[in-house]
């Protein structure tokens, strides 16, 4: 629904958007964070209409060149799907290593099991996924 909205210029007021997002993700946070956690599918449907509100109009104010991508965050986007292939894996074996750190905070711990996944990630992408996305694109351009 978005990519319909974003690819027929639907979209009106991207800004606002962008705050409306931040602010339904950052309240449903704060709601489980505090304890008063709604059902499950009710977080579920304001998480995803609030990622949707912002990638819309972050979406939008990029195509109207109001904002600029920096390029990692471009690079990390083209490296998304890699992520998303492989970042149980590598969760789940960051996360037996960093069992054993005794004396480290469990937030250093998340830090370090969730840089583990997206570095795995990447190097998933820069090694496997752009090689064989080349050699895929390289013979059907023959």
């Amino acid at each position: 629904v978005i990519c319909i909205l974003f690819l027929r210029d639907v979209t009106i007021w991207p800004r606002t958007m962008v705050a409306m997002g931040v602010l339904i993700f950052g309240a449903t946070w704060a709601l489980l964070f505090l304890g008063f956690t709604p059902r499950r599918a009710t977080t579920d449907w304001s998480f995803g209409i609030a990622a949707a509100l912002m990638i819309l109009g972050l979406a939008n104010l990029e195509k109207k060149e109001m904002i600029r991508v920096p390029r990692f965050l471009v690079l990390l986007g083209e490296a998304s799907y890699s992520i998303y292939l492989i970042h149980w894996i590598a969760i789940s074996a960051a996360a037996k290593v960093v069992t054993h750190e005794r004396s480290v905070p469990p937030v250093i711990k998340f830090v370090e099991v969730a840089l583990a996944a997206l570095v795995a990630g990447f190097a998933f992408y820069r090694f496997v996924e752009r090689r064989i996305t080349s050699a895929v694109s390289t013979k059907t351009a023959h």
